[in-house]
């Protein structure tokens, strides 16, 4: 199989502008290959590695227990996952950053406001630890995978914690930030027992040069 002979892993976001972002990368660094429709996975024609498309959430996970040797993925997501892995660089790519946001007529100005509320997201380990560095009681973080900004104005959550680039979603929505858990970018991370050690520290160094 294609898989157990490739000697190399290498898990990438499956859509969106991360996606674009980390195929280029992969490109300007050497690895010749060709994603073909609806294939979710290519073998490098030069050095026989493979590269293949994952859900960002999922690639923390699959690069710690070695399903993966490298994957490209939000920083934002490592932290949440808890992800036992090496972060091997910073990708200067995908910023963004997680914040707090709540209705603007809510009465919601601040932090403190938060005591009580349900704050719902895709982020309920964060959100959690969050609310106990604030010193915040009685804060339910609730799981939403779907369209998290929607469930405030439809009064389900009081507030949300979910990713900031522009803005734009949360003014849609009559939504705004009123504080700022961490920042974020993509990051090439790493098992700590790669298959080729060698091909892995290659490929590292060329990223890295880009």
């Amino acid at each position: 199989m294609i898989m157990n002979e490739a000697p190399l892993r290498i898990a990438v976001p499956s859509k969106g502008r991360l996606m674009e972002r980390s195929i280029k990368l992969l490109e300007q660094s050497g690895l010749s290959f060709r994603l073909d429709g609806r294939r979710l996975f290519a073998q490098c024609r030069d050095t026989g590695a493979l590269v293949i498309l994952c859900h960002a959430q999922d690639i923390p996970r699959l690069v710690e227990i070695g399903l993966a040797d490298l994957g490209i993925t939000g920083g934002d997501l490592v932290l949440e996952k808890e992800a036992d892995v090496v972060e091997h660089l910073k990708l200067g790519f995908g910023r963004c950053r997680l914040a707090v946001a709540a209705h603007i007529d809510s009465g919601i100005d601040g932090p403190g406001d938060l005591d009580g509320k349900i704050i719902g997201t895709k982020f309920v380990r964060l959100t959690k630890r969050y609310a106990e560095d604030r010193g915040l009681n009685g804060v339910e973080a609730v799981e939403i995978q779907g369209a998290v900004e929607v469930m405030v104005p439809l009064g389900l959550v009081d507030a949300i914690v979910d990713i900031v680039e522009t803005g734009a979603t949360l003014r849609e929505h009559d939504l705004r930030v009123i504080d700022t858990i961490l920042q974020s970018e993509a990051l090439l991370i790493g098992a700590k027992s790669p298959r080729d050690p060698i091909l892995r520290d290659r490929l590292i160094r060329r990223i890295d040069g880009i």
